[in-house]
């Protein structure tokens, strides 16, 4: 009832809502993603930003930008951090090499 008060919503999650790689982890269930998108586009969340697998992945669907994070040890082939800029109405991200 408050969305409507705030210029961005941000949603973060350690599990992946998508899965765009082949990973050992379980997806989420059917239901539970078709609920989650319903909420997302009924109160206009912008952006999702997710974990657990360490794979870079981006997407849109509906509205909302699913994004899912690498790894971020000097180990991984594709370390790196996510930095989000929020100026005004403008949301702007990108990964920055570790």
């Amino acid at each position: 009832s408050k969305r409507q008060n705030y210029r961005h919503c941000i949603v973060f999650s350690h599990n992946n809502i998508f899965r765009e790689n082949h990973t050992p982890s379980t997806n989420p269930f059917v239901a539970e993603v078709h609920r989650m998108i319903k909420i997302f586009t009924a109160y206009n969340v912008e952006m999702v930003i997710t974990g657990h697998d360490h794979q870079r992945a981006e997407s849109t669907f509906g509205r909302t930008r699913y994004i899912q994070l690498d790894a971020t040890h000097d180990h991984a082939d594709q370390a790196s951090y996510f930095k989000l800029t929020i100026k005004g109405n403008a949301l702007s991200y990108c990964f920055v090499k570790i």
